[in-house]
């Protein structure tokens, strides 16, 4: 069942080359709070309110009880907290999942190919752990990193949709699509760890 799997990783770091994908906790909760209500981060996410450090405290607790939602805190090498992604309304039914709540602390953001990493161990969760047959995403449709980026993992477009009265662009990858990208992607991963 999914759900034994969500539980597992939701006490389970996935190593990357770069990065951890660290499980959510509320050792994380200021940093989160912090980096979300950075003024680009909070337009694109479309976050209208400040969030405080005890509302994070407060979702995460709600979240630790989800089986349909995995949350990780990108977290550097050397322990720097960097951003976070998340997969959410898993379905094991429909085989499908959703990917989002990305953010890279544009502090960090240049230093190394931390938003690839970040991507592609999820993407691989997803399609190998999981075992989605589709992954969706929405990226705010004047966000042009987030539409390049997804279009550079084989998302394709899919239709606009509104989230609280924003136009946003929803995509959907297939693991062959995936696939395809990442074995372009991938090496420059592993170069950059050898630099």
């Amino acid at each position: 069942m999914i759900s034994t799997v969500v539980r597992e990783y939701k006490n389970r770091i996935i190593e990357g080359v770069c990065l951890d994908l660290v499980p959510l906790s509320a050792t994380f909760s200021e940093d989160i709070a912090a980096l979300r209500n950075r003024e680009e981060n909070r337009y694109n996410l479309n976050q209208d309110y400040e969030l405080t450090k005890e509302m994070q405290d407060a979702w995460t607790e709600a979240y630790l009880d989800r089986d349909d939602d995995l949350y990780w805190c990108l977290v550097r090498k050397d322990g720097q907290f960097l951003g976070t992604i998340r997969l959410y309304e898993i379905k094991e039914d429909e085989k499908t999942c959703r990917q989002g709540s990305f953010m890279v602390d544009k502090d960090y953001a240049a230093e190394g190919p931390y938003a690839l990493e970040a991507i592609i161990l999820t993407l691989d969760f997803a399609f190998e752990k999981l075992l989605c047959g589709l992954v969706y995403n929405d990226d705010r449709c004047d966000n042009k990193v987030m539409n390049n980026l997804s279009k550079k993992f084989g998302f394709s477009f899919v239709e606009e949709i509104s989230v609280k009265g924003v136009p946003y662009n929803l995509y959907r990858v297939a693991p062959d699509a995936y696939e395809k990208k990442r074995e372009k992607i991938k090496p420059l991963i592993d170069y950059w760890k050898e630099r």
